[in-house]
């Protein structure tokens, strides 16, 4: 092999070297693979023959062929780590003899080659390892110099980094569909996925290099142009962080969030004073592209990295901007995929907490909740009834506050009224479960308001009672809830319903005691809903002791094992020990209310 190259080599044009040192390079790895034989001479020393005889060539094709050839070698043949070392030295002394505008066309070459990236993960591994070793031993005054132009009798540099930089940071922008019928596939994401790691590992060796630079305080005149990278290579990298680390992303892959980790961590110290409001204008600027109404459903990971962003800043910082993504976060509410709705919602939870109540009063934008609490879908209601608090206790005027009597029907109560309706007539279990797990919310909330719709509201709460719901009980867990809060807010009205609400609970001690025996229902979760019980019982009797005896009294003559248990804890009990803080969790608006009505 070796005589046939040499006499190659002599019978060759001296700008046909490289070229042909290149093809029987590669006829040689291609035998190796082919027949598996020992290799006789060393890769190495054969490779470093073929840098030395394109060194002066300094094109396009002679440095494509080198990188290629130092690919093949890394991946393809089985080396030492010494002599993988001694490679990676190779490749940071190419900046001694290659200018980095050759280079940098060079990599734009390879990277528009969808074959290398999307059917050979070895390969494109390899190129980022030989890039990444070229740049890190090259400087950033390598890299802005470029190549040598003469104009007008004077030698200047063409910088192309900053159209590099461009190249690369559009290798990072979200995948776009064909159309809105059109899904992921599989080579769109191994395609995106390795061309994304060689684009941030290549930004990340970029940004290492400029800060590096900049700290030791050479050239000066690079200054705006290191930022001017680092704003336009920091606003995609947190973009696309965002997209890899939304964990409803499909396409994220385990080999890019640590390499955007890196990336995020170069940009440090001085950056803050350059851009004193942080990143997030500049994101926010940037990702209007993907969230606009007439394209936002053609990038699939849009909204999810929307979201991942809103929910990961606070307040105040969210103010500002609220102009820049309330719009988007409402498409996405009106969208008819309950997939959309479930998460903007979540992010507008998010964004009511951390938004000013006068910014959220100026906008109003209540009804569009509103007009989704008529959907029937278990995972959005469950997601919907804490949002549609939370922005009605910023747009309403507080029913618990007394200056607000008399009081007027508002939208607390309309929708108090809708969730019963639906609550009432409601024959499947995943919808009673999502109904029935934030009842006890809107009870607190509405404080002595709720007594307006005592009536609809008992008649929901005992009638859950009295039905099986699974081996969970979730349902019955939820209701019995909601029933301590009803009991404590509307104490007054209590002693007027106290037959019927005794009577239900009494029956469901009755069901549930031995309830495990002839179900799959635990041992566990009977004692857990049995106890329960018992603690509303409790707390009834708290609230109106006298007709509560008169009650339990009545039935001890019935001969019921789950009541007599019941009768003996009731007899062993001192209430005046319990707290109301014992019966729910304590909050300021319970404790209020309990002063004044158990004092």
């Amino acid at each position: 092999f070796m005589q046939n190259v040499t006499q190659g080599l002599e019978q060759q044009p001296t700008n046909m070297a490289a070229s042909y040192w290149c093809h029987q390079w590669n006829k040689f790895i291609r035998s190796y693979d082919q027949i598996e034989a020992q290799i006789k001479s060393d890769p190495f020393e054969i490779t470093l023959q073929v840098v030395e005889s394109i060194q002066n060539a300094n094109s396009i094709d002679s440095l494509q062929q080198l990188l290629t050839t130092i690919c093949n070698l890394k991946s393809t043949l089985t080396i030492e780590k010494e002599a993988l070392d001694e490679l990676r030295n190779l490749c940071r002394n190419i900046s001694n003899w290659c200018s980095s505008d050759c280079l940098l066309q060079t990599v734009n070459v390879f990277m528009n080659d969808q074959f290398r990236w999307s059917k050979n993960s070895d390969s494109s591994q390899a190129l980022t390892d030989v890039v990444h070793s070229i740049i890190d031993g090259g400087s950033f005054d390598w890299l802005v110099k470029g190549s040598q132009h003469c104009v007008n009798g004077q030698q200047k540099y063409e910088n192309n980094l900053p159209m590099f930089c461009s190249n690369l940071v559009e290798k990072l922008g979200l995948i776009r569909l064909r159309d809105e019928s059109d899904v992921l596939n599989s080579s769109d994401t191994e395609l995106y996925t390795s061309t994304a790691c060689f684009s941030i590992k290549i930004l990340t060796s970029i940004i290492k290099s400029s800060i590096t630079n900049l700290y030791s305080g050479n050239e000066e005149d690079n200054r705006s142009l290191i930022w001017s990278l680092a704003r336009k290579i920091g606003s995609s990298v947190v973009i696309f962080f965002a997209s890899c680390h939304s964990s409803e992303v499909n396409y994220a892959d385990e080999r890019l969030p640590w390499l955007t980790s890196k990336a995020t961590q170069c940009i440090e110290g001085d950056f803050s004073s350059r851009y004193p409001h942080g990143f997030l204008p500049m994101v926010m600027k940037d990702i209007q592209i993907y969230i606009r109404d007439s394209n936002w459903k053609l990038y699939p990971a849009a909204k999810f990295c929307l979201t991942w962003i809103i929910s990961n800043v606070k307040h105040p910082h969210l103010n500002e901007h609220l102009n820049a993504f309330l719009p988007a976060i409402l498409t996405f509410i009106d969208d008819h995929q309950t997939e959309n709705k479930i998460v903007s919602i979540k992010c507008l939870q998010h964004i009511i907490d951390n938004v000013d109540a006068s910014e959220l009063k100026r906008y109003d934008r209540a009804n569009a909740l509103l007009q989704q609490q008529y959907l029937r879908e278990p995972s959005l209601v469950k997601v919907l009834h804490p949002c549609l608090i939370s922005i009605l206790e910023v747009t309403e005027k507080s029913p618990r506050d007394s200056r607000n009597a008399p009081r007027k029907t508002d939208k607390f109560d309309n929708v108090i009224s809708t969730i019963l309706k639906s609550m009432e007539y409601e024959s499947e279990i995943a919808l009673r479960k999502a109904y029935s797990q934030n009842l006890h919310k809107f009870i607190e909330h509405m404080g002595i308001s709720i007594v307006k719709h005592l009536n609809n509201m008992l008649s929901v709460l005992l009638s859950y009672l009295e039905v099986y719901d699974g081996p969970t009980e979730q349902i019955r867990f939820h209701i019995l809830k909601a029933l301590k809060y009803l009991i404590i807010e509307a104490w007054p009205r209590i002693p007027a319903h106290i037959g019927k609400i005794f009577k239900s609970l009494a029956r469901l001690l009755i069901d549930v005691r031995g309830i495990s025996k002839t179900t799959t229902t635990s041992i566990e979760v009977e004692n857990q809903l049995f106890n329960d019980a018992v603690q509303t019982m409790h707390l009834l009797n708290k609230c109106c002791p006298e007709l509560f005896k008169e009650y339990a009294d009545s039935t001890r003559s019935l001969n019921v094992p789950a009541l007599d248990e019941y009768i003996s804890i009731y007899e062993n009990t001192n209430l005046n020990i319990y707290k109301i803080t014992d019966f729910i969790p304590a909050s300021l608006d319970t404790t209020t209310a309990l002063r004044l009505a158990l004092s």
